[in-house]
């Protein structure tokens, strides 16, 4: 009677090929989910971009964008941690809800985004 199945150094073989194939695959998962995460706040901080002139609109008041964070912007902007936006040239929103346009560059750790605004309402576009 003969006895099938795989020997040990087999099993030891497939094994180590899949050691292998996880070992090279990790990094690349866990760079992945940071790559998700950044473009999920990246998109919450270009909703409350675009609607900044609501807010001006809604507060009835006028304020210009030059960076964040800033204690004026508080009120209109939350971004998360470790964000930070800079504009080309000072972002006029008037109290009507309309707004002058410009460039925003926003910024995370190694991350770079730079938007354009387009007048009168201002959504963020690449």
């Amino acid at each position: 009677m003969q006895v099938r199945g795989f020997t040990l150094l087999e099993l030891l073989l497939v094994l180590l090929i899949l050691g292998l194939m996880t070992a090279l695959s990790l990094p690349r998962l866990l760079t992945l989910s940071e790559r998700l995460q950044v473009a999920h706040q990246k998109d919450d901080v270009l909703s409350q971009i675009n609607r900044l002139g609501f807010q001006a609109y809604r507060a009835g008041r006028s304020f210009t964008l030059t960076q964040y964070p800033s204690p004026a912007l508080n009120s209109f902007l939350n971004l998360p941690a470790d964000w930070s936006l800079t504009t080309q040239a000072p972002i006029q929103y008037r109290a009507n809800g309309i707004c002058e346009g410009g460039t925003i560059f926003l910024h995370y750790q190694q991350y770079n985004f730079p938007f354009q605004l387009q007048a009168p309402f201002c959504q963020a576009q690449q």
